[in-house]
């Protein structure tokens, strides 16, 4: 049961070939997508509590502040 050097410790090279791998590979894409989605959930929220706010102004305000906070929960 005995294994040489190079199976048990990878080379300069082959450590150099993986993060190559992981700079430029697909899981670096995976990485954006992962933060693309954290911020496009984390803006929907954002847009509701918007027109929360409009609708919860309503009686206190004029009708133009209230479509004014649907305006930005639209942006």
């Amino acid at each position: 049961m005995s294994s040489s050097p190079s199976a048990r410790h990878p080379s300069e090279g082959d450590r150099d070939a993986v993060q190559t791998q992981l700079e430029e590979g697909p899981a670096r894409a995976l990485a954006y997508a992962a933060r693309i989605r954290t911020f496009l959930l984390a803006s929907s929220r954002y847009v509701a509590y918007t027109s929360d706010i409009g609708e919860a102004i309503r009686p206190i305000v004029t009708p133009a502040v209230v479509k004014a906070a649907y305006a930005v929960s639209w942006l």
